[in-house]
């Protein structure tokens, strides 16, 4: 690989423009704070999977011949789909997405998220590049409840700050490369 031609290098990168003027970084987005409650919010979706699961602990019931059965069942699925049923504080600020649940809080920083979806119903956060169908199942989702517009621009803002410094090549990079040039 040749080296590239020096020349001046603050000449060929000096600008033109006659006026000196002022380059500011963007403004970081105020942090957003929305709750998910799908029993609450979710209107008739929500209870027609409450009746739902109650309809697969009568079956199992009726299957095992045993109410006893039944009723673990539903206890089971009640468990299983707990974000249903507490609710659930998503708040995105500038260190990460931090989210509550019955006053424990855990804190995802920018850095984890690879990737998001915006969906029609909400956010998809995911930890890996990974684009199988499966991905969504591995991933949080977090209900837009009216703040779309602040949400997808806390996370477009965050996400995009990110630099790999790896990927960076500057003038010094190349004078470290051929010392003898």
């Amino acid at each position: 690989m040749s080296p590239a031609p020096r020349g001046n290098y603050y000449r060929e990168m000096s600008s033109s423009a006659r006026e000196p003027s002022a380059i500011r970084p963007p403004q970081a987005p105020r942090s957003v704070r929305v709750v998910n409650w799908p029993l609450r919010d979710g209107g008739i979706r929500a209870w027609a999977m409450v009746f739902g699961l109650a309809m697969i602990a009568a079956v199992a019931a009726v299957v095992a011949q045993s109410r006893i059965m039944g009723g673990a069942c539903f206890v089971a699925l009640v468990i299983a789909t707990w974000r249903l049923w507490l609710p659930v504080v998503f708040e995105f600020r500038s260190r990460g997405v931090v989210y509550s649940v019955l006053g424990r809080a855990r804190q995802i920083p920018w850095s984890q998220v690879a990737r998001f979806e915006s969906k029609r119903r909400g956010l998809l956060l995911f930890a890996e590049d990974d684009r199988s169908p499966l991905a969504p199942l591995r991933s949080i989702h977090v209900q837009w409840n009216g703040q779309q517009a602040a949400i997808l621009e806390a996370v477009k803002y965050y996400t995009s700050a990110r630099v790999s410094v790896a990927s960076t090549r500057t003038y010094l990079d190349e004078t470290l490369e051929n010392p003898d040039e």
